[in-house]
């Protein structure tokens, strides 16, 4: 956690990025899913990309992706770069209660 911005656009993007399908306990359904883990690296990037588009545009409205980008490397496992343009600093009172 941040000590403040916790809410901006970006912040959010990358928590969404960094976390696993079922990984956090509130959120089941955020996150990229677990499915790419035991694939080969070759199979698994395209997925990877479609999937992580799908979740921040479901997720997080306030952005539109320009680029997805996934990386791996031997002791550091898999990494997903995301390139986003806000669209929207803030979201509506009613599209944050119905996100809840």
């Amino acid at each position: 956690m941040l000590a403040k911005g916790n809410a901006d656009p970006q912040v959010c993007v990358g928590n969404l990025v960094s976390t696993w399908k079922k990984e956090a306990f509130y959120g089941r359904r955020k996150g990229i899913p677990v499915k790419q883990q035991d694939m080969p690296f070759s199979t698994a990037e395209d997925q990877l990309v479609s999937d992580t588009e799908d979740m921040i545009n479901e997720f997080e409205e306030r952005v539109e992706v320009n680029d997805i980008t996934v990386n791996y490397d031997e002791e550091l496992g898999t990494s997903v770069n995301v390139d986003v343009e806000i669209i929207n600093e803030t979201l509506d009172e009613e599209e944050e209660e119905d996100d809840e």
